[in-house]
C-alpha cells in the first residue's frame, strides 16, 4: 500500500488461467473517485477491465484500465 493513497482493485476472474492479479488503480486520498459498471461483452469476457469515474473541481472524467 502507498501512504496517502487507496487501492481500488478487481481481482482476476477464476476462469482466466495466467499470471497476475487483476486490474486496479491507486487513488490519492483527497480525490473523489468511484468505480463504474462497464458493459459486458460475451465475446471478450477474458478482457479484464475497470472503469473509474473521477470528479475534479466539478468536472467528471472516465478512466479505463484493461489487461
Amino acid at each position: 500500500m502507498l501512504p496517502g493513497y487507496r487501492l481500488q482493485h478487481i481481482p482476476r476472474p477464476p476462469f482466466v488461467r495466467s499470471r497476475g492479479g487483476g486490474v486496479g488503480f491507486y487513488i490519492k486520498q483527497n480525490i473523489n473517485a468511484r468505480t463504474s459498471v462497464h458493459p459486458e461483452d460475451p465475446q471478450h469476457k477474458s478482457v479484464e477491465q475497470m472503469w473509474l469515474m473521477v470528479t475534479l473541481k466539478g468536472d467528471q472524467f472516465l478512466h479505463v484500465v484493461k489487461n
